[in-house]
């Protein structure tokens, strides 16, 4: 990924060696300014955020939101540990390994788990690019992901999953998630994992704060997740968590090993107690032509480079009125694989399971105070025509095809002034109005949350850090909001 550098892993061979900085400047409306960028077609909202964060957004109160292609790009760094995600195949077809670090002496049979997709074998990707070869034809010594582990297992990582175990798997479906040892090794794990029933979903359910992507994220990142210490004996499988599954299954742990290096595992099964590896990869949905940037095979089934992003940014204010916005969750700041599996996509698109730290100040330009909005919006039109906001048809035709959900957000964030944090729960939900209904080719409104909104002297500024994790089960991509009016 390009300016991205992580020095976890910097042990590997062809690393950046150099920090990059992570800033840039943002201006607000007009080409008047001189700064070559298009004019921006919107007014500024009204709303702000509340001082406890607890509204739970819908929609903006005006149409002329931002579109995709005027957004900034966020300026952000990847940084953290590595992170082992599972989340190809998405919707399972069949028992075994769902993804896995392979350990020295595992012998899988069965790699194509769809037709017309490539192999899911293990391979290594080279760092600062998407070009990845199978582990099997690489000397032992170029199979490492962490410097300390020479036989390619991992030490400190975060582990993200989530995959759709539908009912004709059979009543005693589960997935477990699961660590191979290859020494005596004590294993400190913090984190959780849930099930959810899929065939009941609507709006609803993926609504509520209670729903599985939202509860995982706010109870992993901002509350207390269990946490527990563990033996693994030498050259032993043992269970992390299983759950029966109900229909999707959505978990996020940090493991932290002493005394070795361990090999994580996810897998579908039905036995009660998960006793040994099988010796196959689960079948499942692995092709998504276009899945990310126009191309790509499937979702995420690897080692990622970090679990957070961090970054900040300064948006100079020069008019008074005016929007400006920073785009989240694209593909240029997708996580890169360290390794995967073969049918599996090169970055992370969306960086599910990811955290975001970004910082922005805001700083006011102009020649009179200033009131400005921060909000955090959906941009779902990114996936229909480019440049164009979505009109109420869109919706109407995407979701009745089931192309496009219901609920586009649902899950935790929070916002920290000068007067202290607040955690906001955010859901970005379509839900055409009668006037949309009467007109459905105008432009629906913008699914957008209140933030904050700060006032801003004249020559002075006001700092804005966002914390958002992604939880599973959302649309990318997103953007922060920034509008401005006269106090």
């Amino acid at each position: 990924m390009p300016g991205s550098c992580n020095s976890w892993v910097m042990g590997r061979k062809n690393l950046c060696s150099l920090a990059l900085a992570c800033t840039t400047t943002l201006f607000t409306t007009g080409c008047d300014e001189g700064d070559g960028r298009p004019e921006l077609d919107g007014e500024p909202t009204s709303a702000g955020g509340k001082a406890d964060g607890a509204q739970q957004s819908g929609t903006a109160s005006h149409a002329g939101a931002l579109r995709w292609n005027q957004m900034q790009p966020v300026q952000t760094q990847a940084g953290g540990k590595p992170m082992f995600v599972s989340n190809n195949p998405e919707l399972v077809r069949g028992l075994g390994i769902l993804a896995g670090v392979p350990h020295p002496g595992l012998s899988l049979s069965g790699g194509q788990r769809a037709s017309g997709a490539p192999l899911a074998q293990w391979e290594i990707c080279e760092p600062g690019t998407t070009r990845c070869v199978p582990g099997s034809s690489l000397p032992v010594a170029d199979r490492v992901i962490d410097p300390q582990c020479p036989q390619g297992g991992l030490r400190d990582f975060g582990v993200y999953l989530a995959h759709i175990l539908p009912a004709d798997l059979g009543a005693q479906r589960r997935l477990s998630f699961a660590l191979h040892a290859d020494d005596d090794v004590t294993v400190r794990v913090r984190g959780l994992m849930d099930t959810s029933d899929w065939s009941s979903q609507g709006v609803m359910l993926t609504t509520q704060k209670s729903w599985i992507g939202a509860r995982i994220a706010e109870t992993f990142f901002f509350g207390n997740p269990p946490e527990r210490t563990i033996q693994i004996p030498k050259g032993q499988l043992v269970t992390i968590d299983t759950k029966q599954a109900k229909s999707l299954v959505e978990g996020r742990f940090d493991v932290e090993t002493t005394g070795g290096c361990v090999y994580p595992y996810t897998v579908a099964h039905t036995e009660a107690a998960l006793q040994a590896l099988p010796g196959n990869y689960a079948p499942g949905d692995v092709k998504w032509p276009g899945w990310f940037n126009g191309q790509g095979l499937g979702r995420a089934a690897g080692v990622h480079d970090g679990d957070r992003l961090s970054g900040s940014q300064t948006v100079r204010i020069r008019t008074p009125n005016g929007v400006q916005g920073v785009g989240v969750l694209s593909q240029p700041e997708s996580l890169p694989a360290l390794a995967k599996h073969g049918d599996s996509a090169d970055v992370l698109f969306g960086n599910y399971g990811a955290m975001y730290e970004q910082t922005f100040e805001i700083v006011n330009e102009t020649a009179q105070c200033l009131h400005v909005a921060v909000e955090f919006v959906s941009y779902i039109d990114r996936n229909s025509t480019p440049g164009r906001t979505p009109t109420a048809r869109f919706f109407q035709q995407t979701q009745s095809a089931g192309t496009i959900p219901t609920m586009f957000w649902n899950g935790p964030l929070q916002v920290t002034t000068k007067s202290g944090p607040t955690l906001h729960h955010a859901v970005l939900n379509y839900t055409p109005t009668e006037a949309e209904l009467a007109n459905p080719d105008s432009a629906v409104r913008s699914m957008r949350h209140p933030l904050t909104t700060v006032p801003i002297p004249v020559g002075e500024s006001q700092v804005v850090h966002v914390d958002l994790p992604v939880p599973g089960y959302i649309v990318a991509p997103a953007a922060f909001t920034f509008s401005a009016r006269p106090c």
